[in-house]
């Protein structure tokens, strides 16, 4: 049987070929070789102590050597992307058309975030190279990160060209169609399944597509078939941390929370630094309400890649969900310092901020909002909002007015304008605003309120109640509701009925002082003198300082021959009045 056997070199010739390969490279790379590893080092200065190899010859000759070797390309600080950049161009300038130095500058201003250079710097590789896989897929996602999707589906066009049976490239294709319509999404999705029937991303993210348009069933097909393929592949790949995270993607869509916990866990044991693992774990905890704990697992997404914008966004989401809202403000500034076109960011920091009853702050932010996107009913609306609290009253309008304009729909722009009216005298205008809110939201609680309100203010008692019993209806805890309503019904005499109503506002709400007020004063009406000096009482009670109390139960008094205590209270209205 014949046996392997160890080749024995003598050590002479091995130094002749050590030295052959020296005098190769130096000949290959003629002078950038060092100027080369200098900056690939400074690229990844936060996890590599020194120079540790000769990553000029490495990368050039090994195709899966950065991928092998697991670069992370974060550096100690933003200066040491800067060096790298210098000596980047160093190497181009001279050798103009070394490939690697204009990728990994390239790589060098994305983490600066100067996507622009970044993209700069990969079109021109792809001038050079213009069928290369790795810069034509690295521009399509500079370009996603600007929100150029087109032109991102352009870059993979080619791809598609080049390799017409790759079902990765449809995948991705699909993927950026999906921003820019979802339905044309579909045929992609279809394309990359038909091509390779066991492309778990294509069914998973074609089941997010149909599930965003609607067809349920369909999309929980998909995302069934993405949990069964991921289980047969890890029967063959038990340590696949990214088969866990597909079935846990799948299982979080179909509202499988715990089932979805356990598999992006099982993901993360296998590879800590799986941001994507991490992120999505931190969206499923904050999805059941785990607050704490959403937050710590996108600190730590956060930790390992700190410059992905919607890590700091979806933490300010969650910490703006627990009012903390200086956090959230933090969190949204942060992305926007990675992605200024971040409409989203600039919403929440402007929401945040009006939460916080920073109103001119809040405008400032929404009016960005509205300067990146134009159509968004939205921001106008929150601005007049914040606008309306400033008491800016005719800006407001305008800006409910153009909210109304490009979304005639937008229930909460009608409503919102219909207050301003209200508050500007105009109740028949303001009746008219609140009537389409509710036409739009039938269950539009507040709305059926203010509309009640307005209507008393022309005296349509009748129909106020009418307004106020709908919104009790809807919600029979509706403190304001009822009192108002037991307004409404003094006005009309009924004061019986508005005695109940004053009597649920207070079961509702011991506390509220005008209630006891008002049924004091039905009481009086129904000549029920001594109990309604027991409500009078009870508010001044509750505040001293409630001058009208002191009137009305003075009257009371009177009327049961107290003239003193009459006199007394009287006294106590008029020394209150002065102080006003």
């Amino acid at each position: 049987m014949e046996r392997n056997l160890p080749i024995f070199v003598p050590t002479g010739q091995i130094q002749k070929a050590n030295n052959a390969l020296k005098i190769t490279n130096k000949i290959l790379y003629n002078g950038i070789e060092q100027i080369f590893n200098d900056a690939f080092y400074l690229l990844n200065s936060k996890h590599l102590q020194t120079i540790e190899d000769n990553y000029c010859f490495q990368i050039e000759f090994n195709k899966d050597y950065v991928e092998k070797m697991n670069f992370r390309f974060q550096a100690k600080d933003d200066n040491d992307y800067r060096k790298a950049i210098v000596l980047f161009d160093s190497v181009l300038s001279i050798r103009p058309y070394f490939k690697n130095a204009i990728y990994y500058k390239c790589v060098a201003k994305e983490k600066l975030n100067d996507k622009a250079g970044a993209i700069e710097d990969i079109s021109q590789y792809i001038a050079f190279y213009p069928q290369d896989i790795k810069a034509l897929t690295k521009r399509a996602d500079l370009y996603e990160a600007i929100h150029e999707y087109r032109l991102s589906v352009e870059d993979y066009d080619k791809l598609i060209e080049l390799y017409p049976l790759n079902s990765e490239y449809y995948h991705e294709r699909a993927n950026y169609k999906f921003h820019i319509d979802p339905k044309s999404s579909i045929p992609d999705y279809n394309k990359a399944i038909e091509i390779n029937p066991l492309n778990i991303r294509a069914y998973n993210n074609r089941g997010r597509t149909l599930q965003a348009i609607g067809d349920i069933e369909n999309a929980n097909k998909d995302f069934y078939t993405a949990i069964n393929l991921s289980d047969e592949k890890l029967k063959n790949e038990p340590n696949n941390e990214s088969l866990y995270f597909y079935k846990g993607w799948a299982e979080d869509k179909l509202e499988l929370y715990s089932d979805a916990l356990i598999n992006f866990t099982k993901a993360i044991e296998i590879n800590p630094l799986h941001t994507t693992s991490i992120f999505s774990r931190a969206c499923t905890k904050h999805t059941i309400k785990d607050y704490d704990g959403a937050i710590l697992d996108f600190s730590n997404a956060i930790e390992i890649e700190p410059s992905k914008p919607h890590f700091y966004y979806k933490r300010g989401v969650a910490k703006e969900t627990i009012n903390d809202f200086i956090g959230a403000i933090d969190d949204y500034t942060k992305v926007i310092g990675l992605d200024t076109k971040y409409g989203q960011a600039h919403f929440n920091k402007g929401f945040s901020k009006f939460k916080l009853n920073k109103f001119e702050d809040a405008i400032a932010d929404f009016s960005k909002v509205i300067e990146l996107d134009p159509n968004n009913s939205d921001a106008y609306n929150k601005r007049g909002v914040s606008k309306a609290l400033l008491k800016k009253y005719d800006d407001a309008i305008v800006d409910f007015s153009k909210a109304i304009e490009l979304e005639p729909k937008n229930s909460k722009a009608h409503y919102n304008r219909g207050k301003i009216k209200d508050n500007l005298n105009k109740y028949e205008d303001a009746i008219a605003d609140f009537s389409n809110a509710i036409a739009l939201n039938p269950e539009y609680i507040i709305a059926y309120f203010y509309r009640g309100n307005s209507k008393g203010k022309l005296n349509k008692f009748e129909d106020a109640i009418a307004d106020f019993s709908k919104a009790i209806a809807l919600n029979p805890e509706y403190v304001m509701a009822y009192f108002n309503r037991g307004i409404s019904k003094i006005e009309l005499s009924k004061f019986d009925d508005a005695i109940v109503d004053f009597s649920k506002t207070i079961e509702l709400d011991p506390e509220y002082v005008r209630a006891y007020s008002s049924r004091g004063i039905s009481k009086f009406m129904l000549k029920k003198y001594e109990d309604a000096i027991a409500d009078y009482s009870k508010a001044i009670e509750l505040d001293p300082k409630y001058a009208n109390a002191y009137h009305n139960r003075n009257l009371s008094k009177r009327e049961i021959g107290d003239i003193a205590g009459a006199e007394q209270d009287l006294a106590k209205y008029y020394e209150l009045i002065k102080k006003q």
